[in-house]
């Protein structure tokens, strides 16, 4: 977010009489600003039902030895929801 963003926000906290300690407004913009980003990625068009790997090549790390400290599963393809039971991937 930028510096005005962030301005905008403390006016609207000004607006609706929030409290100021730091504890409160800690977990206030956690919530908001979690909300403002979820509005921009769905403004975006981030996500939906098509789900793709995309791989990046480090040229830094190329012929290094790692140790592998954790595992994801991955589902790719196109996620098809489903009713009280869940979805699938086609």
């Amino acid at each position: 977010f930028t510096e005005e963003d962030k301005n905008k926000i403390n006016e609207l906290y000004d607006h609706f009489n929030f409290r100021k300690d730091s504890n409160y407004v800690n977990k206030l913009n956690y919530k908001v600003l979690d909300a403002l980003a979820y509005g921009i990625l769905a403004r975006e068009g981030f996500g939906g039902k098509d789900k793709k790997i995309y791989t990046e090549t480090l040229s830094d790390y190329e012929n290094c030895t790692a140790e592998v400290i954790s595992k994801k599963v991955v589902r790719t393809g196109t996620y098809v929801p489903g009713g009280m039971f869940g979805g699938s991937y086609d």
